[in-house]
């Protein structure tokens, strides 16, 4: 795969069945509508998040049965989202508990525990509202506001149940990926960051 700093494009080869309800349009739209629905805001283990298809060729199609469904093979180079350790985003305050600081990208989240917000941190229960305690001020990280945010770490949820349906594996060698199962597509990819060094945390406390 190749990479752009947090994103990646990665190639996966793939068999999907379309159905002939979904031939309304043109076959390519068809398949390319049927991949954004089985592979889009979701997680690809230890690849990353997919955020959309650069490209995708049909390799192969034949009628699977008598009702019409059409068994597809494709090759799909997607845009994932996959940050790297260290790496600093900028995200949106999105909501919080008692353990974490939650910060939405639009596609997904970033969750920062709160032993790594700017020190010390206090919740406020009335306004259930993490706040960093600065000589006087309480600085609230209000909902809504911009943050820097520190990449800590990328995890992906362990377990896997194989669905035999798409249980396929591409069959050159050209470094494309093994195609995913159904639960493994579900399976969230966890970012884990920090706010507690200077310059991180809202942008409107450095840069007001």
């Amino acid at each position: 795969c190749t990479s752009i700093a947090m994103f990646l494009v990665v190639e996966i080869e793939d068999k999907i069945e379309i159905e002939p309800t979904e031939l309304n349009n043109e076959y390519r739209d068809a398949v390319g509508q049927h991949l954004e629905r089985k592979y889009l805001n979701k997680a690809i283990r230890e690849e990353g998040i997919c955020v959309g298809i650069q490209k995708l060729n049909i390799v192969d199609n034949f009628v699977k049965n008598v009702e019409g469904n059409v068994l597809t093979t494709v090759r799909i180079k997607f845009i994932v989202f996959k940050p790297f350790v260290g790496e600093i985003i900028e995200g949106i305050v999105s909501g919080c508990d008692q353990h974490f600081l939650n910060v939405s990208l639009g596609f997904t989240e970033i969750k920062i525990p709160v032993g790594k917000l700017m020190a010390p941190a206090v919740f406020d229960r009335e306004e259930e509202l993490w706040l960093w305690k600065y000589d006087e001020h309480d600085m609230y990280y209000d909902l809504g506001e911009k943050i820097r945010v520190k990449i800590l770490d990328v995890v992906f949820k362990e377990d896997k149940i194989v669905d035999e349906e798409d249980k396929t594996a591409a069959e050159d060698d050209e470094g494309v990926q093994e195609s995913v199962s159904n639960d493994e597509l579900q399976n969230p990819m966890v970012v884990y960051g920090s706010a507690d060094e200077e310059g991180l945390g809202l942008n409107k406390w450095w840069w007001s």
